[in-house]
């Protein structure tokens, strides 16, 4: 539960950065839709009013362009700070809006030039907070308001592996001019990162455009996508919230505050006090940071040893949150949806299986692709600084890289030995064949001589002759029995290789032995 006192208190400063993850894109060459392509299929969260302008007047205009103003921090190893800094457009590429895309997303206030003043309305975006977000404002007592939203940017970060990221920094305000509160930054945080709607109101008469609410996903799908779905955007969201307050605060309170904050948590939740699968990064006092599988959370506050926060605190968003932790978590979560992918792509239908050669092909590829991860996207220490590495070493941990990275190694090597073994066994059974047919050949030319020696016997002397026939007919039972016999026992082996070595098949055993 949040305490009284943090909840109800005023926010300083804050940032709230949202992660969009974007799934099949080949940055080589990208340049991302146009305006005109945001009225297409179905145009969520563009208002009516923006339509002629973005079909017409604005439909060649670019909403992207690569972005040539990033600067790493300098505490960051040189190869960090060339791949962060876009110095290596072959491992990553970054893009920014447009100064036009910008103004659209920030104002929705694009019209053709015969569009008289008196009829272009400059919006904002309105977060739609539920009726229960309000009830836990009020108890915490809050006088509930509207809160309204400021995209500060939305950037793109595009890494070849055909896994991105978008990220949306927002800043959230009360529209009545009010200092936003701890509680409401929390409702906010948490309706953004699970995809709670928004809307377009009036920027000035703050009254609602008609237009009906939708998701930043969306709307952030069509300016990355164009006509392609929305749904390339992934549903799962992350975040990296960081918080100030000038008044001292228990620091017990700012880490309960920040846990919250991290793991997507309204105050709804009695959380135990012994909560796990948190990662904490508290040398300090003053600056403690929390990192979860959900995201991740920066709360500064002065004490009682520091009354008065330093000038890097006081600065700390852009000296340090925005140059330093948010590359931080862009390349543990790029790193987490790589290995979702391969680890996705890694699973063979029956089908796929019975080819042991795709199959291996496509193992192997695998196993470059985690090569490639290893060595262009994998960096256990990222900075000359402490603080940062123990943050990097945090996202490790809640986001399980290395385990993951792991399993998906053990995978790869245990399928391609597993289909390594039904191809050596059909190569055996090809051999075999060959063995048979070898002897088969042998055994018909013996026969051949068995009865032309019975049949000259027989025209010897009959009783003799009787006895050879007997005798050579049983001698042919016996080698097509042997024939029979090793025939079904290949035949068997064949449908063993085909049939029994498949995962679906394993699978199927294992659901038998679960009923026995």
């Amino acid at each position: 539960m949040l305490s009284p006192q943090i909840a109800s208190h005023p926010v300083a400063e804050h940032s709230l950065c949202v992660f969009y993850e974007l799934d099949g894109i080949d940055p080589a060459g990208w340049t991302g839709p146009r305006f005109g392509n945001l009225t297409r299929n179905p145009g969520q969260g563009i208002p009516a009013d923006q339509k002629a302008a973005l079909q017409g007047r604005y439909a060649e205009d670019a909403l992207w362009e690569a972005d040539e103003t990033l600067s790493a921090g300098d505490d960051f190893h040189a190869h960090l700070q060339e791949l962060l800094s876009g110095a290596r457009p072959d491992l990553v590429r970054f893009h920014r809006l447009t100064e036009r895309g910008h103004r659209f997303l920030s104002t929705a206030c694009l019209y053709e030039k015969t569009t008289p003043p008196a009829d272009r309305i400059a919006k904002r975006l309105r977060l739609s907070l539920t009726s229960a977000a309000k009830e836990r404002i009020a108890a915490a007592g809050v006088v509930p308001g509207e809160l309204g939203l400021e995209v500060e940017s939305l950037s793109l970060a595009l890494f070849m592996t055909a896994q991105g990221l978008a990220l949306c920094r927002f800043v959230v305000d009360r529209e009545d001019g009010a200092p936003l509160s701890a509680v409401e930054l929390l409702e906010a945080t948490v309706a953004l990162s699970r995809l709670n709607e928004v809307r377009w109101i009036d920027k000035k008469a703050k009254t609602p455009i008609e237009a009906p609410a939708f998701s930043m996903a969306a709307l952030i799908g069509q300016m990355v996508f164009g006509s392609r779905s929305q749904a390339e955007v992934s549903r799962r969201l992350s975040s990296h919230a960081m918080v100030r307050f000038d008044a001292i605060l228990p620091i017990t309170d700012r880490d309960r505050y920040a846990l919250m904050l991290a793991r997507h948590y309204t105050t709804d939740y009695q959380l135990s006090p012994d909560i796990g699968r948190v990662e904490w990064v508290r040398d300090f006092e003053t600056v403690r940071h929390a990192i979860a599988l959900e995201g991740a959370a920066t709360v500064i506050g002065p004490t009682e040893g520091a009354p008065t926060l330093t000038e890097f605190l006081r600065n700390f968003r852009t000296s340090t949150f925005d140059r330093h932790y948010l590359p931080i978590a862009i390349l543990a979560l790029h790193e987490r949806a790589f290995l979702v992918a391969r680890t996705a792509a890694s699973i063979m239908s029956a089908a796929e299986m019975l080819d042991a050669q795709k199959s291996l092909r496509r193992l192997a590829e695998l196993r470059e692709a985690a090569l490639v991860l290893r060595l262009c996207y994998r960096f256990s220490e990222q900075s000359h600084i402490s603080m940062h590495n123990a943050v990097n070493l945090a996202w490790r941990k809640v986001l399980r890289l290395d385990e993951m990275l792991a399993e998906l190694d053990d995978s790869i090597r245990d399928i391609a030995d597993h289909l390594e073994r039904i191809h050596r066994r059909a190569q055996e059974r090809k051999f075999a064949g060959v063995a048979i047919m070898g002897g088969a050949i042998i055994a018909g030319f013996s026969t051949f001589s068995i009865v032309k020696d019975l049949y000259d016997l027989f025209k010897a002397s009959q009783t003799y002759g009787w006895i050879g026939v007997c005798v050579g007919g049983i001698a042919l039972i016996g080698v097509a029995a042997f024939a029979h016999r090793k025939s079904a026992v290949f035949g068997a082996l064949d449908q063993d290789c085909s049939k029994n070595y498949t995962v679906h098949a394993m699978l199927e055993k294992m659901t038998r032995r679960s009923k026995d």
